[in-house]
């Protein structure tokens, strides 16, 4: 327990450090030289590293107005208001177009959960990221940023996770409580949330309207939109099957190649909410191999129509410095390739085994290997850190999710430790504690437990 004493005082001095750092270089080698060094440190597994050249298009790159339009998606995710957005959106609108690529990058690493080391390759010395830009961001995303680091600064300076309170404070409880409470007050809940929202204001809605579909239904609540959320509920067990069977194709695949994959993401929970007639929506279809499989692993699955998207093929030196590869197979199915279970690099911090602990799953009459409770809380909770933002709604329903259905085999006292070295404590914390007592109490009960006081 020495270590993650350690790790929890260090965490408990990282509100006096910042959560982000930005410098500019002149070439992509000098980037790619950074980046290496900072991918081969343990000490900055669980940092986003990110490294973008200021121009406005390229081959790999999306034209400049789809990335806004994804920059305002992802931001809706992240709960801003419209305020917020409309002040990001004017500013990266009113700069030159180079600089608004680094704009638009800085933005999707403020709205994850981790701290984050950005380098600009700015070959013109034109893409110096405005100040006043920079205020709004540390304002809007609760954060501290260093966003003129020379080079060595860069790779030095220590750096902390963001505060959990950013996410708190824009937490809609009564959607939460009307989706996840077993009692009157889930039905109370959502009366005072139709009061004062609507369905198609609310980011991410169609990510929990099946698990609030299932709830208000069993209550016996009488609403206008019942039919409307049952609709989406339905389009997403149809959405379900599909994506199943493609992960089953592709499991079969790596299977024959002698690579036995495990299942992580949404499709385990979904699948074994569908037992009992229940919904819970897939993103997408995600696996993960050894780090030793992946160059195999994506042969194989390039045999079944998966592709590389963006990103490129996965190379030596791409397994080395990321986690996972995104795959692409028409019509528009996506498919994450992972070599290691948690987001960045997280598993040198933690070790493989908490990680990597199997369960296993029946898919399609087959034994497939899939994380056990425990890891799967530790990766959801670590999740959060990754650049592409879930509504942190589904993370909290699926939390619930999990407790509900495995709190007898969660291994507290292992996760609380693995969330202390990651810096997660105060996120785990708070995720309990926004959901009922009787599902989260027996953790945070733990926690103190672990570390009291």
């Amino acid at each position: 327990m020495a270590r993650a004493d350690r790790a929890l005082r260090w965490a408990e001095a990282s509100s006096l450090r910042p959560t982000g750092v930005v410098t500019r270089v002149g070439a992509g080698a000098e980037a790619q030289a950074l980046r290496s060094a900072a991918a081969s440190r343990d000490n900055l597994a669980a940092h986003n590293l990110r490294v973008v050249h200021a121009r406005a298009d390229g081959p790999a790159l999306e034209p400049l107005a789809e990335q806004q339009k994804r920059m305002r998606q992802r931001c809706l995710m992240h709960a801003l208001g419209p305020a917020q957005l409309e002040q990001l959106d004017a500013a990266v609108t009113a700069a030159p177009p180079g600089t608004a690529v680094a704009m638009l990058q800085l933005i999707e690493l403020c709205v994850a959960d981790s701290a984050f080391r950005l380098v600009i390759v700015d070959p013109a010395g034109r893409a110096a990221l405005p100040p006043a830009f920079v205020e709004a961001a540390q304002t809007i995303f609760a954060r501290e940023l260093v966003a003129d680091a020379s080079p060595d600064e860069w790779l030095s300076v220590p750096l902390a996770r963001p505060h959990p309170q950013r996410l708190g404070r824009s937490l809609d409880r009564d959607l939460l409580a009307a989706i996840v409470d077993r009692d009157d007050t889930a039905a109370r809940s959502w009366l005072a949330w139709r009061d004062r929202a609507s369905l198609d204001h609310t980011g991410g809605f169609g990510e929990v309207a099946p698990m609030l579909f299932e709830n208000l239904l069993r209550l016996g609540v009488d609403d206008p939109d019942m039919g409307r959320i049952g609709g989406i509920r339905r389009r997403a067990w149809y959405v379900n099957a599909l994506l199943e069977r493609q992960a089953t194709t592709a499991v079969h695949a790596l299977l024959r190649g002698g690579i036995e994959p495990i299942l992580l993401g949404d499709l385990p929970a979904a699948a074994c909410a569908a037992e009992t007639g229940s919904v819970r929506p897939i993103r997408a279809i995600e696996l993960c191999v050894r780090p030793d499989e992946a160059l195999s692993a994506a042969a194989a699955l390039a045999r079944h129509g998966w592709t590389a998207g963006r990103g490129g093929p996965i190379t030596p030196r791409r397994v080395d410095e990321h986690t996972w590869q995104r795959l692409v197979r028409e019509p528009g199915l996506v498919l994450f390739l992972h070599w290691r279970p948690l987001p960045q690099r997280c598993t040198r911090i933690v070790g493989s085994g908490a990680a990597h602990d199997c369960a296993r799953l029946v898919l399609d009459r087959a034994a497939v290997a899939t994380q056990s409770p425990t890891a799967h809380l530790l990766r959801l909770w670590a999740q959060r850190g990754e650049p592409h933002p879930g509504h942190q709604l589904r993370t909290l329903c699926d939390t619930a999710d999990v407790l509900e259905r495995y709190s007898h085999q969660i291994d507290w006292a292992r996760l609380w430790s693995d969330c202390a070295q990651l810096e997660l404590l105060a996120y785990g914390e708070m995720y309990l504690s926004a959901l009922p007592a009787v599902v989260g109490e027996p953790g945070l009960r733990e926690l103190r437990a672990c570390y009291p006081g």
